[in-house]
């Protein structure tokens, strides 16, 4: 098994400043579902050092990109692991910031193992028209997804 650690070897975590008042005068105030809680002794006010909540802006950037290019609501909130009310949280949140017109084209989500067959049949090899068609592709391999992720989205050789 372990050896115990002496006092002197443990780990000496500082203590935070205060969040209410930034006083650095914090002393340690028991535990709350194995988190350390720490009090000011200025005023009093106990605290939790908790990272932050929510997901990261390019998971948001890319859902409102998604949907602005036409992917439904219910198929990025399977996408994302999120609810579709979610999703539409995150799009009006950007549209109060943002006045655009919104892109069309054709996307495509598959599987990364599937991704270079489907570019291979959009592009034609050969073809002249695949120096005319524009392709993006966005790949995602993060762990709040469940496997590897591909995303094309083409734009109409034809005109608007």
């Amino acid at each position: 098994m372990g050896a115990k650690l002496h006092k002197s070897e443990k780990k000496k975590v500082l203590p935070p400043s205060c969040q209410r008042c930034g006083n650095k005068g914090t002393i340690k105030s028991g535990l709350v579902s194995g988190k350390q809680r720490w009090k000011c002794k200025a005023c009093n006010y106990q605290f939790m050092l908790i990272g932050p909540r929510g997901r990261p802006l390019w998971q948001k950037s890319l859902v409102v990109f998604l949907y602005s290019y036409g992917v439904s609501m219910h198929t990025i909130a399977k996408i994302f692991h999120v609810q579709p009310s979610t999703v539409l949280k995150w799009v009006r949140s950007y549209a109060k910031d943002q006045r655009y017109k919104s892109e069309t084209g054709n996307v495509s989500i598959t599987e990364l193992k599937d991704m270079r067959r489907y570019l291979q049949s959009v592009s034609g090899k050969n073809s002249s028209s695949a120096k005319k068609s524009a392709v993006l592709c966005i790949t995602i391999n993060d762990e709040i997804f469940r496997k590897s992720l591909g995303i094309a989205i083409t734009k109409p050789t034809g005109k608007r």
